[in-house]
């Protein structure tokens, strides 16, 4: 029994050894395992045509502007139209997803709307391993069309 727990231990990748880790191959290193992670802050706001701040939209972020149903929810916008996130993930989210989910309760009925953040990031810290670090992105304001 211990021999098969080894051998899947082996097939798992636990306890991996190689010389290929290290630049000197008389050298044996372990190898480091992980998936990069990353702390991110975005901070953003959200108004009408006039320059009015809007309150209750809802903002997702996603990866590829194409899966708008793969999005996962990031907050809402609060009543000066603000929105503060501080999130993780695997990596930087590339958009956000804007919508309207309560109707006219905050002043009109607004088209929903897909903005690019992919290069709109600033690193802030190096993370506490090579696998981690903290970004923010400041958006400024985002204008949402009334539906028609």
């Amino acid at each position: 029994m211990r021999r098969f727990i080894l051998f899947l231990f082996t097939l798992l990748g636990f306890g991996a050894v190689a010389t290929s880790c290290s630049e000197d191959s008389r050298k044996v290193d372990v190898c480091e395992y992980g998936c990069p992670w990353v702390e991110f802050s975005i901070k953003a706001r959200v108004v009408d045509a006039e320059g009015k701040p809007i309150k209750g939209i809802e903002v997702k972020r996603g990866y590829d502007a194409e899966e708008l149903d793969l999005f996962e929810y990031l907050g809402l916008t609060n009543s000066e139209g603000n929105l503060n996130v501080d999130s993780e993930a695997t990596g930087l989210p590339s958009y956000l997803l804007l919508t309207d989910t309560d109707g006219d309760k905050n002043g009109g009925e607004f088209q929903d709307k897909v903005v690019a953040i992919e290069d709109k990031f600033e690193q802030v810290n190096d993370g506490e391993s090579w696998y981690r670090g903290g970004y923010k992105a400041e958006l400024g304001d985002i204008t949402l069309d009334k539906r028609e």
